[in-house]
Formats: C-alpha cells, structure tokens, sequence
C-alpha cells in the first residue's frame, strides 16, 4: 500500500524484483511494470471485490485495522437475529458457497434443527455461521 493506494505492477518475473525494489514501487515508484493504481484499471475497477478486497489495504495481523474495514460486519448482523431469521437471511440472500443453492438451503435448515435438539454444543451452527458470514471471522 503506498501513500496513493495499491498499485499494480506486472507481470513480474523474478528477475525483476530487484529493479522494482531500486525504483522504491513499494512506495509507488515509476517503474516500466508499473499499470498505475489498482483500484483505478478497467478488468479490476469494474469488479466487487471480495476475496482481495482488504489486501494491500490492511495488515493482517491487525484487529483494529479489520474493525476499520468493516470485518466483523457480517457477524454483527447474525447476532442481532434469531436463529431461524439467520437461516432465512442466508438461504434468501443467494450467497455462494460450495454447494448447491437447494444442498444449503437443507444444510441450514439440518443446522438449526440440530442447534435447537442440542443446545449444548454449537460446534455445527458455529461451522455453518463461519462458512456462510466469512468475513466475519
């Protein structure tokens, strides 16, 4: 991350790197590789960025710097409903995940009859919450 945002650079072989570190890109530098700042590209600034979307951004060893960027968000909004809201929200929003809309709707709902048969353990609900709220975690 430079003092202008993220800047791409590429591609990059690895006999390159040495010349990039003497035109300082860490810092934003010119350099031949150089494709201005990131966020500013046509394939990248046309996307919604999830995976990628913090990195570069923040450190990812910093909690404060997650809480900054809205991390926890997801598990904020989980916490404030029950869990049959929390179900209902996942199977309506079309969130992606390995299986099969019609497979997570039924894993969700087997979920939450098992939180509700075994109220003592919340290892299961707690996978699914994980799976399903990733960037709450």
């Amino acid at each position: 991350m430079t003092a202008a945002g993220r800047v791409a650079y590429g591609p990059v072989t690895a006999g390159d790197v040495p010349g990039l570190f003497d035109a300082n890109f860490h810092h934003g530098r010119a350099h031949p590789l150089a494709h201005g700042r990131t966020d500013e590209l046509p394939y990248v600034k046309n996307q919604e960025r999830l995976t990628f979307a913090r990195v570069g951004v923040t450190d990812p060893r910093s909690l404060a710097d997650y809480l900054a960027h809205d991390g926890y968000r997801g598990l904020a909004a989980a916490l404030k409903l029950e869990p049959a809201a929390i179900v209902e929200s996942v199977t309506a929003s079309g969130l992606r995940g390995r299986a099969a809309r019609h497979s997570r709707r039924i894993k969700w709902k087997t979920v939450l009859g098992a939180a509700a048969t075994k109220s003592t353990s919340s290892a299961t609900p707690m996978r699914a919450i994980r799976a399903h709220f990733p960037t709450a975690w």
